[in-house]
C-alpha cells in the first residue's frame, strides 16, 4: 500500500490487518487498489498524517444503523483526530462502492445462470 512515511510498528500492524474486513485497514487497502493511490496520497486526501491514517486503519468500521454510524464516526474521528465530515464522507463512499461491486457481481452471476438455461 506504499506506507513510506509511517512508523514501522504501526506499518506492520496495518499490513497484518489489511486482509481482514473487520478493520478499516481492509477498506483502506481496497480503496488504494481501486484508485491506485498510495498511503501518503490517501492520508493527504483525508487531511491526516500517515500515522493518523495508520491509527484509523486499526479501527473497526462504524456500525451501519444511522444513529450508531454517526456515534461511531464521531468517536473514531475524535480518537484519530480528524475531521468528522471527511471520515463520514469517505466511509459512506466506500460503503456505496462496496454495495455497487456486490450488485454487479450478483447481476453477472445471475446472467451466467440464465445463459445456461437457454
Amino acid at each position: 500500500m506504499g506506507f513510506n512515511t509511517m512508523n514501522s510498528l504501526l506499518k506492520k500492524m496495518v499490513e497484518r490487518l489489511s486482509d481482514s474486513p473487520v478493520f478499516l485497514a481492509y477498506r483502506l487497502k481496497q480503496y488504494a487498489l481501486r484508485t491506485g493511490k498510495n498511503w501518503d496520497a490517501i492520508a493527504s486526501e483525508l487531511s491526516v498524517s500517515p500515522d493518523q491514517l495508520g491509527r484509523l486503519a486499526l479501527c473497526r468500521p462504524p456500525r451501519s444503523e444511522t444513529k450508531l454510524f454517526i456515534l461511531d464516526v464521531h468517536s473514531i474521528a475524535e480518537a484519530i483526530p480528524m475531521p468528522v465530515t471527511v471520515l463520514a464522507n469517505f466511509l459512506r463512499q466506500q460503503d456505496m462502492l462496496r454495495s455497487y461491486d456486490s450488485d454487479s457481481t450478483s447481476q453477472i452471476a445471475a446472467r451466467d445462470r440464465d445463459d445456461h438455461l437457454e
